[in-house]
């Protein structure tokens, strides 16, 4: 049976990659899933028990790398589905996201500051990089133009008034 999980694994990503998918990490962790499998004595279909306790199996890794192995077996579980009904998809939460976002940070006006007086000191070694990097946080800074990791929109008065205190 456990020839046919692994013919199941390379048909999975022999059709994602038909339409366009590299799939480079997804194979490396799906072959890994399976010499697992072949090691534990796993005979049969993908259960749920499989795909997590492989997915915890490097100790000492970070609870969001054992996310992302079990969402790996998780999307070929979900593929395999129809072809199997007895397939088991392992739940999506076992492990906690897999990624964490940083918390956004706004920039203060004495911070944009210090970011164009760091700038200047560019200059001296790059002309065209100091010009550039100037050109951004000033056109932020007027233009209440929000970091790309920021969310908030900045008010129109907001704008208008940096733009007035700038003329």
């Amino acid at each position: 049976m456990k020839k046919t999980l692994a013919r199941a694994v390379d048909f999975y990503l022999e059709t994602r990659r038909q339409f366009g998918f590299a799939l480079v990490q997804t194979g490396v962790e799906l072959r890994s899933f399976l010499r697992y499998a072949k090691e534990s004595g796993h005979t049969g279909f993908l259960t749920t028990a499989l795909a997590t306790q492989w997915a915890q199996e490097p100790q000492e890794c970070q609870p969001s790398y054992r996310a992302c192995r079990l969402g790996i077996v998780r999307r070929f579980a979900q593929f395999w589905l129809p072809y199997d009904s007895r397939t088991e998809i392992p739940p999506l939460d076992s492990f906690g996201p897999v990624s964490r976002r940083r918390a956004v940070h706004i920039y203060s006006p004495d911070e944009t500051g210090a970011l164009l007086q760091a700038s200047a000191q560019l200059g001296r070694v790059h002309p065209l990089r100091a010009a550039s990097f100037r050109t951004v946080v000033t056109l932020r800074r007027v233009v209440g133009i929000p970091s790309v990791f920021s969310r908030r929109e900045p008010e129109k008065s907001d704008s208008a008034q940096r733009v007035r205190q700038c003329q």
